[in-house]
């Protein structure tokens, strides 16, 4: 019995062909895990461009606004509203080398 706790289905099969079942039960469960992650990660992040606009998007979620915009000064003012800057990135989604690069994205949100 081929027991799938994601898709919650039940599916008696054999012994030969167990092998694969679960082979290919791995690989779509991951992938339906990815895409829900996906989905909510995407649902819950605003596209802010201000300092302000990314304070009040952390409140219910995330934001994602430009590093020019908030600055290290800027993370000094978002920390007292307990927001705080959780990742920072290349417009491209790869790790900057330093803060200083230019055009880098900052994701943001409340800290508990």
């Amino acid at each position: 019995m081929l027991v799938r706790r994601i898709a919650g289905t039940k599916e008696q099969m054999s012994l030969e062909s167990i092998e694969k079942a679960v082979a290919e039960a791995l690989v779509a469960d991951q992938q339906a895990l990815y895409d829900a992650a996906l989905a909510h990660r995407e649902s819950s992040t605003t596209e802010v461009s201000t300092l302000e606009e990314a304070s009040e998007a952390a409140q219910t979620g995330w934001a994602r606004v430009p590093w020019d915009a908030i600055g290290v000064a800027g993370e000094a003012t978002l920390a007292q509203t307990a927001v705080t800057v959780r990742c920072l990135v290349r417009a491209d989604g790869s790790v900057p080398d330093s803060i200083t690069e230019s055009d880098l994205v900052a994701y943001v949100g409340r800290s508990y």
